[in-house]
Formats: structure tokens, sequence, C-alpha cells
């Protein structure tokens, strides 16, 4: 089961992020950040599947939705926001999970 980890993205604007953490974390030492695609949000089974075996074999796996998808819009959000979104991502991992942001 993966670990919940709230990011705010802006004021009121946040997502949930998955963390699938690796079974032999010394095994690969890396962490993979991956955003879903236009036709399904993190909760799909390829996004769940793919997540789950990537942290099997040793590699610290975070999945989230953009904004967009957590609201339940269909339309993807502008570039601007979903870099931000992303960056967003990114940055809680550095804050609240160090260990898996040695980059």
């Amino acid at each position: 089961m993966p670990e919940r980890m709230r990011v705010e993205v802006g004021p009121d604007q946040e997502v949930i992020a998955l963390v699938y953490h690796a079974a032999k974390p010394d095994l690969a030492d890396i962490t993979l950040i991956l955003g879903h695609g236009a036709g399904a949000d993190q909760t799909s089974g390829f996004m769940t599947k793919f997540a789950t075996e990537l942290a099997a074999r040793g590699v610290n796996t975070i999945t989230f939705n953009f904004l967009y998808a957590e609201q339940g819009r269909r339309v993807p959000d502008t570039k601007n926001k979903l870099e931000a979104c992303f960056r967003a991502v990114v940055e809680t991992t550095r804050e609240k999970k160090p260990a898996l942001a040695r980059w």
C-alpha cells in the first residue's frame, strides 16, 4: 500500500502524491516521480502496476495527479500550471522525504 503525501501546489490547491517505497532501497538508490498522462490518473491500473513493480525492483516511485485531474476536470491545465504542479511534488519530496531526494 503506497503512502499518501499531501502536496500544496498553490493557495487552496493541493494534490495527493502516492509514495511507493522500494522493497530493497539500497538496490537502485533512486526515486522516480511520475505524473499521469491525459487518459487516466495516478490510480489507473497501469500507473499503480508500474509504480508497484518499480518499487519491487528497488526504485522508490512517487505518482501524482495534476490539479485538473485531482479536481475531476477532463481538460488539462496550461503548461505553466502543469509544470508548477510537478515542481511542487519535487520540492515537497525534498522537504518531507529527504531520504528519497538525494539528487
